[in-house]
């Protein structure tokens, strides 16, 4: 998991500074959140303290969210960053 997290990191050209600096819901921790739940069942705990981004009610929450079309940001990230991870 954590290889994976790393791959996407350096794709999208994040670390530890914007990790705790952005926002939890940031369309780019979002949409992290949602290849990883997809390529590896990662859990919404073990992302949320990873990525900072609440408690895994809130991954939960902001996961179904891009799934549901409703973050349009982060399903551009989502799209964009798909390929390249595999």
């Amino acid at each position: 998991m954590e290889a994976r997290l790393e791959k996407c990191l350096r794709i999208l050209r994040k670390g530890d500074v914007e990790i705790a600096g952005d926002s939890k819901a940031a369309p780019w921790k979002v949409a992290t959140a949602v290849v990883l739940k997809g390529e590896l069942a990662c859990g919404n705990a073990w992302l949320g303290q990873r990525l900072r981004m609440v408690t895994e009610f809130g991954v939960s929450h902001y996961v179904s969210a891009l799934n549901g079309g409703k973050r349009p940001a982060a399903i551009k990230i989502f799209t964009s960053l798909t390929p390249k991870i595999k």
